[in-house]
């Protein structure tokens, strides 16, 4: 599926931001599911889910950075 990853402020349980450095130890990103593909039965268009990074491969489509990932790189998948 190609997703387009969300950007998020990181903060700690202090309220404290996390630095780069600690960012990249957060194994799990959140998304939205621009496409999905037949065999996908998880996750809809649209859906905001949770991947798992080091499973993902960035793409640049129309010069907007995006990823694919496959459904067993999924976590969490909002309601």
């Amino acid at each position: 599926m190609l997703i387009e990853p969300i950007k998020e402020e990181l903060k700690n349980s202090l309220g404290m931001i996390v630095s780069k450095n600690d960012e990249f130890q957060i194994r799990y990103r959140k998304a939205k599911a621009l496409s999905v593909g037949p065999l996908v039965t998880c996750v809809t268009e649209g859906k905001t889910i949770y991947f798992d990074l080091p499973g993902s491969h960035e793409v640049i489509v129309n010069g907007q950075r995006l990823a694919v990932v496959a459904e067993h790189n999924i976590a969490l998948v909002e309601s």
